[in-house]
């Protein structure tokens, strides 16, 4: 050792800060680290340019542009037992060459949600057969990653119906986000409801596009392809309570939904045995399902509440209808053991009647007999009673005479016809005047032609 001189050691620093990559690409998110022995409180993180986000205190850093800088790691506030201390690492950041929109599970959205996360990955630029990376590096807890929620993000995430029609009814809006949870960029899609009636009726498409748009530092703007995604509406109640009674023991149950969604409709008791369910019927010209609910032996279990729940297999969107019951006894009801679960096109009539199911069915039978007995007779007491006074008439111009008759043979007394000729037009003008062949009832007939 000299008095004067100084001795330097050798020591390498460039592994220190991790993770130990070299080359990122655009929209890469690093989460950078240090030794424990140098990192306390006293130090900060920066970059060399602002083509890097970069969290000053955390070290998350995500690259926006490509380009060449260093991540710098300095300890600012010196003390007395402290020295100060900067570490550097050298990163290149090459550009990407192509964005996707990746809808993994999410096979449609609707307004029965509050919204859609769908995942958007970006490929960096370089051979022909493009290899997916990694969107994060190092060590990112998710407490950490939340720092990324509130920076603005490069790209843009867009969506949009196909029709002008549908904006009006539903106003979808999605923005990108970057989601700590699972560690990925995110277009995230939410649905305002302006016209609930009109929208559980609304069948279209959703298109979703992602796009980075350039920087002019070797970045181009690139697009993702179009993303079409069935659009399945809310459906709604058009009878949210129901009332059954000893008088009406058969309701219909009605909602507002499309035809595709019809076939998922699955409806549910609170109470098994108290009801049944008819046919699904769907209308097509207003868009409604119609589901008839009868009564079964309610007065049995008392005035518990009762709840049907209507439920789409395919949206997952649950609701509830109460049914009240009026009291009184009960008329055994038909049908009796239909299943309360069923499809649109297949609703399951299976079971066992009881004697009350068919006493009930032979009284109508009963009841519909004496109906028609009845009317039958009514009817010809009426034929034989009422004059049969149909005519038919056989001009006979160049005598001025005709003869009529009724429908029964009788002949009418006739008179004759008056003729007007114009010019170009003639204008007869008929009449008679007879008896009825059997009570004798004067009557008479005219017209012109």
């Amino acid at each position: 050792r000299r008095v004067h001189g100084v001795d330097y050691i050798p020591i390498r620093v460039s592994d220190w800060l991790l993770p130990m990559v070299a080359e990122l690409s655009v929209m890469d998110v690093v989460c950078l680290s240090a030794p424990s022995q140098v990192n306390d409180d006293a130090f900060t993180w920066s970059a060399t340019t602002d083509s890097v986000f970069i969290d000053s205190r955390n070290g998350i850093a995500l690259m926006k542009e490509p380009g060449s800088f260093s991540i710098i790691f300095k300890r600012d506030n010196l003390s007395s037992n402290k020295e100060a201390l900067e570490l550097q690492k050298h990163i290149n950041v090459i550009p990407v060459s192509k964005v996707t929109v990746e809808t993994h599970s999410t096979d449609y959205v609707s307004n029965s949600h509050n919204s859609y996360q769908l995942d958007v990955r970006f490929f960096s630029d370089g051979s022909a057969s493009t290899e997916v990376k990694p969107s994060t590096y190092g060590n990112c807890s998710t407490s950490s990653l939340n720092s990324m929620m509130v920076h603005t993000l490069p790209f843009a995430c867009r969506c949009w119906f196909p029709d002008s029609r549908s904006l009006q009814i539903i106003q979808p809006s999605v923005f990108p986000k970057f989601d700590p949870t699972v560690k990925r960029f995110v277009c995230s899609v939410t649905m305002e409801t302006k016209s609930p009636v009109v929208a559980a009726s609304l069948s279209t498409n959703l298109n979703i596009q992602v796009t980075l748009p350039g920087n002019g530092k070797n970045q181009p703007t690139i697009s993702s392809d179009v993303i079409e995604l069935p659009f399945y509406p809310k459906f709604m109640l058009a009878t949210p309570t129901l009332s059954l009674s000893s008088t009406q023991p058969v309701v219909t149950l009605r909602l507002v939904t499309t035809q595709t969604l019809a076939k998922s409709i699955q409806i549910a008791e609170s109470v098994p045995g108290w009801v049944s369910l008819g046919a699904y019927l769907y209308n097509s010209e207003d868009s409604t399902l119609s589901v008839p609910v009868y009564a079964r032996e309610i007065s049995q279990h008392g005035s518990s509440p009762l709840q049907l729940t209507v439920s789409s297999t395919t949206t997952g969107q649950s609701q509830t209808v109460s049914v009240s019951y009026g009291g009184g006894p009960m008329l055994s009801p038909i049908p009796h053991g239909s299943s309360v679960s069923g499809s649109l096109l297949t609703p399951s009539l299976s079971g066992t009647f009881s004697a009350s199911d068919v006493w009930f069915f032979l009284t109508m039978v009963l009841f519909t007999v004496i109906g028609i007995g009845i009317g039958y007779v009514y009817m010809k007491q009426s034929i034989d009673t009422k004059p049969q006074q149909r005519s038919f008439l056989s001009p006979s111009f160049n005598s001025g005479r005709w003869a009529t008759s009724s429908q029964d043979g009788s002949f009418l007394q006739s008179s004759g016809y008056q003729q007007r000729s114009p010019s170009n037009n003639q204008s007869v003008h008929l009449w008679s005047t007879g008896y009825g062949p059997k009570d004798g009832a004067r009557s008479s007939s005219h017209g012109s032609f």
